[in-house]
């Protein structure tokens, strides 16, 4: 690595450092908005709400493909118990896409049926 480019990963990184930190500086002393209190009740269930839109909206009847449709169906119930039982989003989606990726890649049918 020539310093080149290592003087240009630090300026980068210098960069995008500040960048995440300026918000903590410059709101360090302030009370948080009714709008920031708001969005961060309603933002989980709105992520949700858009990631089963859209896995929904890939159903088409008899194109699609079954393995698909069981992942689709069985990670949807997984985030619904999940979301029910731990009120926990991160887990919720975690554990969906893990469940659809495994069933749509037919693992999680060898490792269920044979």
């Amino acid at each position: 690595m020539t310093s080149h480019q290592i003087l240009i990963l630090a300026v980068m990184s210098a960069v995008v450092l500040g960048l995440r930190a300026l918000p903590f500086v410059v709101f360090r002393k302030k009370k948080p908005s009714p709008l920031f209190l708001y969005l961060g009740k309603t933002i989980s269930a709105a992520a949700i709400a858009m990631l089963v839109v859209y896995s929904l909206s890939t159903v088409s009847g008899a194109g699609a493909v079954p393995a698909g449709l069981i992942g689709l169906f069985s990670a949807s119930a997984a985030v619904v118990v999940l979301q029910i039982f731990f009120r926990n989003p991160l887990l919720s989606i975690i554990a969906g896409t893990v469940i659809y990726m495994l069933s749509v890649q037919g693992v999680l049918g060898k490792l269920l049926f044979f």
